[in-house]
């Protein structure tokens, strides 16, 4: 099936599963997620993708850099972690 609306929270969202399908989404995405969070997706008939907890939070911090840099003219350095998850 086609997916048509998304969820996405950064970090160890997996306990927003239930609400993003409440709110009609049918994919939700996020970082940390335990073994049941894959037989509760099931359940409700919602895609869900776990994509490290690392990984999904390094997103937003680098687009709040970007946006300083380009509307306050600072100078901004990203650290990136070697981290696998």
């Amino acid at each position: 099936n086609e997916m048509q609306k998304f969820a996405w929270c950064s970090g160890a969202a997996q306990d927003f599963l239930t609400l993003a399908q409440k709110e009609g989404a049918d994919c939700f995405i996020t970082g940390e997620f335990s073994e049941r969070t894959f037989y509760e997706a099931q359940e409700l008939g919602i895609n869900f993708f776990g994509c490290g907890h690392y990984k999904t939070e390094i997103l937003g911090v680098q687009r709040l850099g970007l946006e300083l840099k380009n509307n306050f003219g600072l100078n901004v350095l990203n650290f990136v972690e070697n981290n696998p998850f």
